[in-house]
């Protein structure tokens, strides 16, 4: 499925690829520094860390640090995690399909359909988007988890929140749109949701818990962002005007078959059969085509998305990124159509079932081929498992402070004045930073750390407030942490987190041990219930 990532001696160097694996090594380094969960990584920006714990949650990337941590390199943790994450992909794709139309065939046909789906593989691949690959794995669980909640099961309702709170601990970003898509559908479901009170409360249930079992990450975040103005709040470096394209453009890059923003064919063209088609369909894939025609509208540079570009949509940044939600919809309603229908045989269903997979592998291989000959793209794992702490931040460098395009990296400590301040000790483990210091005078020790809420200072042993430099000899060091001195002493510099970090991350936790409870409460009770109807039974 991606012998790109999987076959050496040249590996296919996707957009993002970078800035993952080292997320993936400043999580395996604090790890094996006895720290879990960071807020600040600090494998990158050469060791001056960077918020990716709290902006870019990394509790997914666990099992690839894992094997890191345990010997492997970085390639293949990597290589490793990529199986695992496809797997878990086709998995939670079947079993999500069985759940609802309680046919395996159609199950293993939407697994594979959505699974080696062009878009998802270009995130695998071209992009190297992993935040949003796992989103395609959870993608699967929110739906079925607002579909019982309104017309099947509701006491599933859980459903939907563990596919939600997975998507917010794993890409905040693709959460959003998933919420777009939720918001739609409720609205088209209104009827069916007003008519059953019990439903409407199993709605606002599944999204209340999901609030709490993400405060950790929802909290934390809006607190950086009120606390100091960041990149990502004043600059934009992509708009969804700019980026959309027409239709004609994206079916093109279908046809080409290679690129960031490949829906390929047969998405495209299911869907516009599906829409021929529309009044032999079931009312919920009407709903499901319904909302995939509209997401794929506002992908397109028909929307007029410029009365969007200084607004939170904007976050977005690439209107492409709605093909997650096209290619799922498409892939489910298409599978659920060969599965069901009564035109075919079972014969002929299988029959048509092994082409569509053979399509969709051809068009996957014909891709991987076409990756493998961009040689400016491919690297051999020497690189990759030497991978710069400088330089890979990302391309829009969003979580830095703003008004640092760059930073002057200060590879040691700077002080001023200069002249008369000697420093001596100096250590550091993981995220602490020890040195001793003698000054005549008042002094300003400017650390080789990006300044974010959270960090502490102890100056011999009394608890200062950390600053952020301000001028250094005439250049503007904005950014930076500062810990103004006098006199001789210690000062030990450590990112402890803040109040809010700390409560968000308990509550957190109480969370998840009450909503685990819960269900295992509630499975053991329909366990004994199933046995005493057994018993009565026999």
């Amino acid at each position: 499925m991606y012998w790109v990532w999987i076959q050496g001696p040249t590996y296919f160097s996707g957009d993002d690829l970078a800035f993952h694996l080292s997320r993936i090594e400043g999580i395996a380094e604090s790890i094996v520094g006895g720290e879990f969960l960071p807020r600040i990584n600090y494998f990158f920006a050469g060791g001056m860390g960077y918020p990716t714990g709290i902006f870019y949650p990394e509790l997914f990337l666990y099992p690839a640090a894992i094997f890191r941590v345990l010997g492997f390199s970085i390639v293949s943790s990597y290589q490793l995690y990529l199986i695992l994450l496809n797997f878990g992909t086709f998995l939670v794709s079947y079993y999500c399909f069985k759940s609802v139309h309680r046919t395996s065939m159609g199950a293993f046909l939407f697994s594979v359909l959505y699974g080696v789906s062009s878009y998802r593989m270009s995130d695998v691949l071209y992009r190297g988007a992993i935040g949003e690959c796992v989103a395609f794995l959870l993608l699967p669980l929110v739906y079925v988890g607002i579909h019982q909640i309104i017309y099947g099961d509701k006491n599933k309702w859980w459903l939907l929140t563990v596919g939600m709170t997975g998507l917010l601990y794993s890409h905040p970003l693709s959460a959003f749109m998933v919420v777009l898509f939720l918001a739609v559908y409720v609205i088209v479901s209104l009827r069916a949701i007003l008519t059953v009170r019990e439903r409407l409360i199993r709605l606002f249930l599944a999204t209340s818990v999901t609030v709490f079992l993400s405060l950790d990450i929802l909290l934390p975040m809006l607190e950086q962002l009120l606390f100091q103005r960041l990149r990502v709040q004043d600059i934009s470096l992509f708009y969804l005007s700019k980026e959309a394209h027409s239709l004609g453009e994206y079916l093109a890059i279908g046809f080409r078959n290679i690129g960031f923003n490949n829906i390929g064919l047969l998405i495209p063209i299911a869907l516009l059969i599906g829409l021929i088609y529309i009044k032999w369909q079931t009312r919920e894939n009407k709903r499901l085509l319904g909302i995939a025609t509209l997401f794929f509208f506002l992908a397109t540079s028909y929307f007029p998305h410029v009365l969007f570009n200084q607004t939170i949509f904007n976050t977005i940044q690439f209107p492409w990124r709605y093909f997650l939600i096209v290619s799922f919809l498409v892939s489910w309603v298409l599978a659920e159509n060969v599965a069901k229908t009564t035109i075919l045989s079972i014969k002929h269903k299988k029959i048509v079932g092994l082409v569509l997979i053979g399509i969709t592998l051809g068009f996957n291989i014909q891709n991987q081929h076409q990756l493998k000959n961009v040689e400016w793209r491919t690297h051999p794992a020497e690189t990759w498992n030497a991978i710069d702490r400088e330089t890979s931040l990302g391309y829009g460098k969003e979580f830095l402070p703003n008004g640092m395009d760059g930073w002057m990296a200060p590879t040691s400590l700077l002080t001023q004045p200069q002249e008369g301040v000697i420093l001596k000790d100096m250590s550091r483990n993981g995220n602490s930073f020890y040195l001793k210091y003698q000054t005549p005078t008042e002094a300003r020790l400017i650390y080789p750390l990006l300044y974010y809420k959270g960090y502490a200072v102890e100056v011999n042993g009394e608890k200062k407030t950390a600053e952020d430099a301000g001028m250094f000899e005439g250049t503007d060091m904005h950014g930076f942490l500062q810990v103004t001195v006098k006199g001789s002493g210690s000062v030990l510099v450590w990112y402890e987190g803040t109040w809010i970090q700390k409560i968000s991350r308990t509550v957190t936790i109480i969370s998840w041990i009450v909503f685990i409870g819960y269900y295992v409460l509630r499975q053991t009770r329909k366990g004994v219930l199933v046995k005493k109807t057994l018993k009565i039974y026999e």
